[in-house]
This record gives structure tokens, sequence and C-alpha cells, in this order.
């Protein structure tokens, strides 16, 4: 038996149901036009083309939500008459956005249709709730449709991304700049992950057999999942349940892990070393594309799309210091196959070789691209201004690794910010990053250096600075020494690092193309939440470095037995659950199957609070290990949004950059 997620068909999903969606709209008289609020725009190009949306539907006109949108809607329903469809995503506002409701009202005589994006598994999509709270934003006479969605895959095929940790306004609302909406702005998230799980599920006709939290909201998340679930099964579920998880089990499992943000605050401020989470951190990539997108010789938009680029999906979870001699293998591997027009004496051969060409050129093509894009990279990072030794960024990974590893003391480590603000290199949200990571990893700042940093950051920055580092106190993210036991996400960094092994020694001075641990993604360290997954299926690290007595080294379930204490230590109580969902624990319960040979367990981690591109790096890593030892497991994020340096600005008050 077998069970698997195809990721890559819910794309195809989506876009036959906005196809469906603006078919029923249709009077199968007048053309459409489809008005998208702006951040829909990139969702809708992955699902199909302009091209796609006219053939299959009426729709005439794309237009963006945008300041001169209400001049173009004008301009053209003065030349022919028009039904006009506004797609609107309520997901993480939970209302219209103002200046869009305001386009959306002027029009309100030509009596305008409005596609809403929902999860089908939403239970608030009854008339009396959702569409009725968006229709009292909006005219009477506005008609609202919902649009069915699911996440779909971005970067990975095993990263599906719902795209609701920021709001309309860029706010992050795992961490809004109000701590008032904290509670409420999680609810929202809680809410739109849990639906999005059961879509997956639903969609994939798997159910989960164990689930392992980390976290209070991960908790609530989790319940709300079985709850909804529970509530929507029908007698067919519970047949298929019975026999397949019963007391005759298949044998199949499909685990569910949740993890929220608080319990690793450090790993989005740290600097990324993969090829993807560099070009992420340099200049922040949303979808297959670059938004500060770097000037490349004969490539005119860099596009770099995991269902087309194979160089991409082979490159992009690397170190980037093994890129170079990965790219020269490639392109001597080009040239090979160039040259093989001259072994080419027969006509097949020749055949063969024509044939063969058009693939030739569309990865000389890629290849380019992607030389082109890590020299610049290369160049960016590696700049030194006149009379220093090292780069700024070299400076700043210096100081990241030495925080984590406490190689610094106190006055040490604010000496060297100090001397890079002093300088003036740094940039808003860099100086900020430094500052959090040097107090979450020495556990606080000692009042005198506190003091010292802060004072130099309001200087420079202006109040916005100063608003900025009260919220981020409250987020527990920048503490002086008196603060710190009040506000800290954890107890004492330096031993919990020690236990969890989170610089290993393993991987020093060794191969950046052929690692051993997880600590490739970052300046020699391994991401707490990729450590946390790691210890539910392997126990070979924290056997020697906490205690020898675990219930298990390796196993295919799950489970938190035996570092409970570990995690209690260090989060607090109650932080750590784990629940099974089948018979499969049962006395009376007999495991009549197995998976199929080489058919992963599928593993949903539901990442509340975002997930960096570094830790999917090394989710995947952790995979092929477990796969060495006789664990098989394909780890499948769902998550909230994309975090990382790159978008810390989210999380702050004002933009001083």
């Amino acid at each position: 038996m077998s069970h698997s997620i195809n990721t890559r068909k819910f794309v195809r999903i989506v876009r036959d149901g906005l196809i469906q969606t603006l078919n029923e709209i249709s009077d199968g008289e007048l053309p459409q036009i489809l008005v998208l609020e702006a951040p829909l725009v990139s969702f809708v190009n992955k699902l199909c083309t302009y091209s796609t949306l006219r053939e299959s539907t009426a729709v005439a006109k794309i237009v963006t939500a945008d300041k001169n949108c209400y001049q173009v809607l004008d301009s053209l329903m003065k030349e022919t008459q028009y039904q006009m469809i506004f797609v609107v995503d309520a997901r993480s506002d939970l209302r219209v956005p103002t200046e869009f409701g305001k386009i959306i009202q002027a029009w309100q005589s030509n009596a305008p249709h409005v596609a809403y994006v929902t999860w089908r598994t939403n239970p608030s999509n009854i008339p009396s709730k959702l569409p009725h709270f968006l229709r009292s934003q909006l005219a009477q006479n506005v008609r609202l449709h919902p649009w069915f969605v699911l996440p779909i895959h971005e970067l990975d095929d095993n990263l599906l991304n719902t795209k609701v940790l920021y709001n309309s306004e860029g706010e992050n609302l795992y961490l809004p700049l109000s701590e008032s909406m904290q509670k409420a702005s999680r609810s929202i998230l809680i809410q739109n992950l849990s639906s999005a799980v059961q879509a997956v599920l639903k969609e994939s006709g798997l159910s989960i057999t164990h689930t392992a939290s980390l976290g209070p909201n991960a908790h609530k998340l989790v319940d709300h999942i079985r709850r909804e679930i529970d509530n929507r099964k029908t007698e067919d579920d519970l047949f298929v349940d019975d026999t397949l998880y019963g007391n005759r089990h298949s044998g199949l499992q499909c685990n569910l892990i949740a993890l929220e943000r608080d319990i690793d605050p450090l790993t989005p401020l740290c600097s990324q070393l993969t090829y993807a989470g560099i070009l992420d951190d340099l200049y922040e990539m949303k979808d297959k594309n670059l938004i500060h997108e770097p000037p490349l010789t004969d490539v005119e938009i860099i596009t770099l799309d995991n269902d087309k680029d194979e160089v991409w999906n082979e490159l992009k979870f690397k170190n980037f210091g093994a890129l170079g001699p990965r790219l020269n293998e490639l392109a001597r591997e080009l040239q090979a196959g160039y040259d093989a027009r001259h072994q080419a004496e027969s006509v097949s051969e020749i055949k063969q070789f024509v044939d063969n060409l058009g693939g030739l050129q569309e990865r000389q093509k890629l290849l380019k691209l992607h030389t082109g894009l890590s020299s610049t990279v290369l160049k960016e990072v590696a700049n030194k201004d006149e009379g220093d030794d090292e780069s700024l960024f070299n400076r700043v990974l210096e100081i990241e690794q030495d925080s984590i590893a406490g190689n610094l003391g106190q006055r040490s480590n604010c000496e060297k910010i100090l001397e890079l603000l002093y300088e003036g290199v740094l940039s808003y949200s860099g100086a900020l990053r430094l500052c959090c990571i040097f107090s979450l990893t020495r556990n606080g700042i000692r009042d005198r250096e506190y003091n010292l940093l802060r004072t130099e950051i309001v200087d420079r920055w202006g109040v916005d600075a100063m608003f900025a580092l009260q919220r981020l106190a409250r987020a527990g993210w920048f503490l002086s020494k008196s603060l710190f036991a009040k506000y800290s996400p954890w107890t004492d960094f330096d031993t919990f690092a020690a236990y969890l092994e989170l610089i290993p020694q393993s991987d020093r001075d060794g191969d950046p193309g052929e690692p051993t641990d997880s600590s490739f993604a970052y300046c020699g360290t391994v991401p707490i939440m990729t450590r946390a997954i790691q210890l539910l299926f392997d126990r070979s690290i924290v056997s020697k470095t906490f205690s020898a007595q675990q219930p298990f080294i390796i196993s295919r379930t799950p489970s938190w037995r035996g570092i409970e204490d570990l995690f209690t230590q260090h989060y607090g109580s109650g932080v750590l659950r784990e629940q099974v969902c089948d018979e499969s624990t049962s006395a009376r319960t007999r495991v009549i199957g197995k998976p199929a040979k080489n058919s992963p367990d599928p593993v949903l981690v539901v990442m509340l609070g975002g997930v960096t591109i570094g830790e999917m790096a090394t989710l995947q890593f952790l995979a092929g290990q477990l796969r060495k030892k006789g664990v098989n497991k394909r780890f499948i994020v769902v998550t909230d949004g994309i975090v990382g340096a790159a978008h810390l600005a989210n999380a702050l008050p004002g933009n001083t950059e």
C-alpha cells in the first residue's frame, strides 16, 4: 500500500476553481474585466497565463487594483460595456482593504461581482458569517462569490505557502505592531492554517495517525484541526478510517507536526548561507521572482521556477560555497553534450543530436542565469571597503557565529556591534538583527551594554527605532539582563544549545557540498525547529548530550517521550504534546500491511509564524539522513508565510531604512 501527496496538482485544482467561478458569474453575453487586488497578481500568474484565461472564460481585460485603477476602468468602460469582477483575498484581514473597497463602491451602479478567496473547509463560509460580513462593507447590490483555494507549492514541491502571515498592509500577524491585537491575529493564522491542512488532507484522501506539537499556539492549532476533521466526518469516512487504521491496521502513517515561531525566534534573524537563502536575504524572494532584482548581462527577467528550472532545483538548498564547483561540473557536462555532434556519424545519431539540441540550449540558458546570478551574489558578499580586511557580510557573519557559540563576552560583543554602527555600514534592520541575536544567545544584555546599544540606535534612526526596540523587548528578542527572566523565550541558551548540539563539531572545516549535519544553511548552527523535529524520530544526539536512557534511538513513529524534561526546563511546562489518532497503540491491534517499498510516510510540518528558506533546506536534508537510517519520511511544510532577515521590517513599527 502507498499514499502520497501530489502538491503540484494543487495549482491545477485552484486554477480550475477560478475558471469555474468566472464562468458561473458570466452572463454569456458581456466580456469580463477582472480587477485583481495587487497581492493576488503573482498568485494568479502562477496559476495560469492571460491567454489561458481568455480561452477558458469571458475575461477580456485584467486590471491591477493600484492607484491608477479607477482611471483605467473608466477608460475601458467608455469604450465598451463589460461585466466587472473584483477579486479580493480577505483571509488575513477578514475585511476588504479600504482602498480596494472604495474602488468597488465607485462602480456599484454597474452591480459588480466580487470573488473572495477562501478555503472550502472554512467554517465561516456560511452566508450568515464571512459573506455577510464582507457584504456589510460594500454596497448591497454587490454579488459575492467564493473562490475556493488550496495552499500551492512555492520554491519547492514540499513547501505549501498559504500566504496569510502578512495582511494587506504588510504587517506580520504573528507579531502585530499592536500587542493587544496579538491574540486575535494569531487566532486568524490558526484558523487559516487549520483550514489549509484540512483542505490538503481532503484533496489527498489522507488521515492523520499521529500528532506532535511544540508551543501553546501549536497545541491550539492541532486541537482545531482534529475538532474540525471529526465534525466533518461522514459514515464513509468512519468506515475508511476503521478499515485502514482500526484493529486490523494497514501500517500506513501520516504524521502532523505543529510548531510555532516563538519556539525559535533566533533562526529568522541569522544570515542564510544556502543559494536560495542568500538570494532572499539580499534581494527578497517572492514566489519565483526577486523583488530587488540585480542587473545581469543578457538576462532581462530573473525567474526561479522550480517547476521548469532543474538547475535551480538542484542548487537552491545547497550551501553557497558549493555552487562554484557544481556549476563547473554542469558546464562541462553541457559542453560534452555539444561535443557529441562530432561523434555523430550515422543518420540516426545525427537525428538524436538534433532532437537533444533544444534541451541543450535550454540548459545553457539556465546555466548562464545561475552563473551570472551567483557571480553577482559573490561580488556583493565579498565586497570590501578600502582599508578593510573583511567584507561587511563576513564581519556580520562572524559576530553571529561568535554570539551563538558564546565566544565573546558581553563587552566584546557590544563593541563589535558598535564598531559597525560607528562606521555607518549597518542598515537599520541589520543593526537590530545583531542586537537581537546578542540578547537571545547571551541570556539578555548587561544593562551598561544594553543602554549603549539602545542609545546609539535611537540617536541614529530616531523615534521610530525607540518604538521598534520596545516592540522587540515585548517579543523577548532584545532584553536587558533585568528583563530577561520576564520576557525571554527560554531560560539558558548555552545549556539548551549544548543539549541539542546546535553547533555540531562534525561539520567544521568540512566540504560544504557534502554536509554531515543540518548546520550548512546558517553560520555553523542547526535551526532549533529542525533539531526538534529530528528528535521526534532520532535520539542519537540527546542520548549522548542529555540522557542515555532514551525510549528509542531511531523510530518511525514520532514521539516526545524521554525529552519532556529537556524542553520543559527551557520553555516551561506544557510546551510538548503528542497524540495518537488511530488504533496502532491498542493491545488488540494487528498490523496486517506495510507501506510500499521506497514510499515515504507523508509528514505535514505546520509552521505557525512562518518558515525560513534555510529551515526548508535543513528539513529536506534531515529527510535524507533519516532515510539512510531506515526511517522514510517526506516532510511537507504547510506555513502561513516566509520569514527571514529580509522580512524583519514587517514586524517593526515605522520604516527607517
